[in-house]
């Protein structure tokens, strides 16, 4: 439902962390909020942890978020998408919603022995 594009334009597989990346949504060409929640988050609260307040919280223009790095620890996340930007403007600051998919965090691969 979604892919996920470095500076470049090469499609990756997963986030990486420290390099710029942007979400790409499938089939969108909406408005709004996307942030990402941990596994185990998402496990107990779904979506509704996930911060619509910025710098967190990436906003779409037809479908595609601006670069940003993620800076999370590694792990596995879900991709939640939290309603329009003016919604955060006038107090909302978490949104219940569905994830729109999951995702791996890695680390760069900085050197090989």
């Amino acid at each position: 439902i979604f892919s996920i594009q470095r500076l470049d334009g090469l499609a990756l597989q997963r986030f990486y962390r420290g390099i710029l990346l942007k979400v790409i949504l499938e089939f969108s060409s909406g408005e709004g909020l996307v942030h990402w929640t941990s596994q185990a988050n998402f496990d107990t609260s779904g979506c509704a942890g996930a911060a619509r307040a910025g710098p967190d919280a990436q906003s779409l223009s037809s479908g595609n978020s601006g670069y940003f790095r993620a800076k999370d620890p590694v792990g596995y996340y879900h991709l939640c998408y939290l309603g329009v930007a003016a919604e955060a403007a006038i107090g909302g600051t978490v949104a219940p919603m569905n994830s729109l998919g999951t995702f791996q965090l890695s680390d760069v691969i900085h050197s090989v022995a």
